[in-house]
């Protein structure tokens, strides 16, 4: 959910996105043209390392970037645990390819099925490159979790290196 909020200001006027557990982005463009807004608001809609479920599935869909799928095994500890262990690889990743790719986590113990329908029987930890939400061709990566790593794998796929 979003909330937005307007605070008088005599001050020179900015506009500042933030998310649950990460750092504002601030709007470094100017307030008067709104297609610079726009892409600001386009870019930064949706959270670094977001949640992708039921509920903000569509969201990704219709933003029109690329998804990074971080599929990551849920302990009993749920998914605070996968927050905690995995948000700083993944919101490094995410800088590197923001406003081209959403970087997101999914609960798939809850979400089983249809990862599985979507994704194939998956060895976790794993990450998945859709290069536009919500298309058929995909990019499967089992390696090293580690930011260098998995920024390696989202680039070669770019440059056609990695067979979907």
């Amino acid at each position: 959910k979003a909330s937005w909020k307007f605070v008088p200001s005599s001050g020179q006027s900015k506009m500042v996105i933030v998310h649950a557990n990460e750092d504002p982005f601030e709007f470094s463009g100017s307030t008067e043209d709104a297609e610079e807004i726009t892409n600001f608001l386009k870019d930064n809609l949706l959270p670094m390392f977001g949640n992708l479920d039921g509920d903000t599935f569509e969201k990704y869909v219709t933003a029109g970037k690329g998804v990074v799928w971080s599929l990551l095994p849920i302990g009993e500890a749920g998914l605070d645990a996968i927050q905690t262990k995995y948000r700083p690889i993944m919101e490094e990743v995410a800088k590197k390819f923001r406003g081209k790719y959403f970087v997101t986590y999914t609960d798939v113990v809850t979400l089983k099925e249809p990862v599985e329908k979507m994704f194939g029987p998956i060895e976790y930890p794993a990450i998945a490159v859709q290069k536009k939400a919500g298309e058929k061709t995909k990019y499967m990566y089992n390696g090293e979790m580690t930011a260098l790593s998995i920024t390696r794998f989202i680039n070669d796929v770019d440059v056609g290196l990695v067979a979907p």
